[in-house]
């Protein structure tokens, strides 16, 4: 099987995708021609671009049998990502009849190769119940799998897996293992999920200071639910000390995001600030505005 890092066709993925983000037709168009060459010749990785190109309509018109012929000769051959986007394309009926057996079997030969994207793709359908009976035992194995290869969705799911003993037992240091990881990739959600854990679980590890640390890290990232949050422990001094502009200013924000209880919390804190307090916290807002 030819995949290998000093292949050439693992430069023409890469420079596909550089001529995705430019939106360069012809460049696709050159790629794609190489590509079907080389494939034709059972060049593996040529065969997987080919039918990436096709499943995407990069450089050729989007036919997803055409996708599934050329992903099969590279499924055979041993490649887990054509494998995983066979699973794909059986799953959710694409290109071929809807075949959740045939997905899952290409799903299952992707992920023990190590493919971390098949291995999320069983947590979700596992876990879901969607197409297959539910099984969050069977869910929680298989985005393990993904999340210590450091599949970033898989880590979050599965430390609220851990936090809510769903297929798995109940184990809140397990449960913050797993997010701090999803949150040293920068998930917002895991950085909430943390300040939840903190802030809210008393018979475990609060701590209202951990807690204001994981909000302000994700509202200053935008996260509107981490912008309100961190908004009213300014406004209550728990885990940080009290201030009633920088309260004001998160829930401004969190109203803006979206969240309607930070409107009217916003509104409530106002009438015991001055004019000039309010407009002294909504320019600090300006700050995090887009």
């Amino acid at each position: 099987m030819t995949t290998s890092s000093d292949d050439p066709w693992k430069k023409s993925v890469d420079d596909r995708w550089a001529a995705k983000g430019l939106n360069d037709y012809i460049t696709l168009v050159k790629i794609f021609e190489q590509a079907k060459a080389a494939a034709k010749d059972g060049n593996t990785l040529a065969q997987l671009v080919v039918g990436n190109m096709y499943s995407q309509g990069q450089g050729v018109i989007q036919d997803y049998a055409e996708a599934v012929r050329w992903y099969k000769l590279a499924a055979e051959q041993g490649c887990e990502d054509a494998q995983s986007a066979l699973g794909n394309l059986y799953r959710d009926g694409q290109g071929v009849v809807k075949d959740v057996a045939e997905a899952l079997r290409w799903f299952k030969l992707a992920a023990e190769q190590g493919s971390t994207s098949a291995q999320f793709e069983l947590g979700d359908m596992y876990r879901s119940g969607k197409d297959v009976p539910n099984d969050n035992t069977q869910a929680a194995q298989w985005y393990k799998l993904a999340a210590e290869q450091g599949n970033t969705s898989a880590l979050v799911i599965l430390g609220a897996m851990f936090e809510y003993g769903q297929g798995i037992e109940e184990n809140l240091t397990e449960a913050l293992k797993w997010y701090k990881l999803a949150a040293a990739k920068n998930n917002l959600d895991a950085q909430y999920q943390l300040a939840q854990i903190y802030r809210y679980r008393r018979n475990f590890s609060q701590d209202f200071a951990e807690a204001a640390r994981w909000y302000k890290l994700a509202a200053e990232q935008g996260h509107a639910d981490s912008q309100f949050n961190i908004g009213m422990m300014y406004w209550d001094g728990k885990g940080v000390l009290q201030d009633y502009l920088l309260a004001h200013m998160w829930l401004h924000l969190s109203a803006a995001n979206g969240n309607k209880n930070a409107l009217e919390k916003c509104g409530l804190i106002a009438h015991e600030m001055t004019i000039d307090q309010i407009e002294t916290a909504q320019k600090m807002a300006e700050k995090y505005q887009v």
